[in-house]
């Protein structure tokens, strides 16, 4: 199905990741820097990228990080094994906001879709789930 994906996995949460279905094509825009691995990272600031494909990289996301099993960058911003962390998903319009236990670690825009389903997924790993929230935006 059609998405922008959140990132959940460990080291790597809050990387957003276009997702195209059949016949949907799927697109966003965001500021970013190119790390010393030159892939792209949230900056806000930064030069515009639109990301049809590609991966976009939360904005600390640590260049040397191997998906392995129970591995972390050294920047994370995720909770001690064993607590919850708490991600926030904010959905103004076409504007994705990511936090991860309070910090701002990734934005994009002009998403497209901008409205659909909210899907949960676990890749071949264990995803628990204490809360999940959904609540309208304030008019701020």
């Amino acid at each position: 199905m059609a998405s922008i994906e959140i990132q959940l996995a460990q080291g790597c949460i809050g990387d957003m990741i276009p997702i195209s279905g059949k016949g949907t094509p799927v697109s966003f825009k965001s500021e970013i820097e190119l790390g010393t691995d030159k892939r792209p990272r949230w900056k806000a600031g930064g030069e515009v990228r639109t990301f049809t494909k590609n991966q976009l990289w939360w904005n600390l996301h640590d260049p040397s990080f191997k998906e392995l099993l129970d591995t972390r960058g050294k920047d994370d911003v995720e909770s001690p094994l064993g607590q919850w962390t708490k991600v926030e998903c904010i959905c103004k319009g076409a504007t994705i906001d990511v936090l991860v236990n309070g910090k701002h670690v990734n934005r994009c825009f002009d998403a497209s879709p901008s409205s659909g389903k909210i899907l949960l997924q676990s890749e071949g790993f264990e995803l628990d789930f204490r809360r999940f929230e959904l609540m309208p935006l304030g008019k701020k």
